[in-house]
């Protein structure tokens, strides 16, 4: 929707629903704006749900909204499933109101997907992912970067035990997962010259 000028501005765990099969849908349009005539949506009413909103749109500042609004709020979404809250969580909705105006963060954690979440939920639209499918190429690479240093970590051990049994059965098991390392991120160089 963003190539047609429009921002949903309340993407929010709720407002994504899951099919028996895989689908996705997007729900709750009731706040999504066009882009005006003008190239801006300077237009807009202020719109959203505080726990997860844009600090421009907390803001108020309709002149800075764009397709990194609705990406801030796809990252608060995945900030959500990796710490197992919102980004702004409070007790009451004017203090997640004042959290998001402020851009104040509650929930980090050391998850492989936290420097791509710190991005997408950067202060600054100009400072996230340009488009979506930008975030989602910087979560694809940051979880096949994780599948990569699990199978190293395994092969690691897998080789120092080959080395001391003198298994070569163990030898073969260490290779198979330097392989799958770079099945899982073909250009890593430690995998590869390990592998060799």
């Amino acid at each position: 929707v963003h190539a047609k000028g429009i921002l949903h501005r309340d993407l929010k765990p709720a407002n994504v629903l899951l099919g028996d099969f895989g689908e996705v849908w997007v729900a709750a349009w009731g706040v999504a704006i066009a882009r005006g005539m003008d190239g801006t949506y300077s237009h807009a009413h202020t719109g959203g749900t505080p726990q997860y909103m844009a600090p421009e749109m907390a803001r108020g500042d309709a002149g800075s909204l764009g397709p990194q609004s609705d990406i801030y709020l796809m990252g608060a979404i995945l900030n959500e499933m990796v710490t197992g809250k919102p980004p702004h969580f409070a007790n009451t909705v004017l203090d997640s109101t004042f959290a998001a105006t402020a851009n104040v963060i509650t929930a980090d954690c050391d998850h492989p997907l936290m420097p791509v979440v710190q991005r997408a939920l950067a202060d600054s639209p100009a400072a996230r992912y340009a488009s979506v499918d930008e975030l989602r190429r910087a979560i694809d690479e940051r979880l096949s970067m994780d599948r990569c240093r699990t199978h190293m970590q395994v092969a690691e051990g897998l080789y120092k035990e080959a080395v001391q049994a003198g298994d070569y059965t163990l030898f073969q098991r260490a290779v198979a997962e330097y392989d799958s390392a770079l099945i899982a991120f073909p250009g890593h160089a430690p995998a590869r010259r390990d592998r060799l």
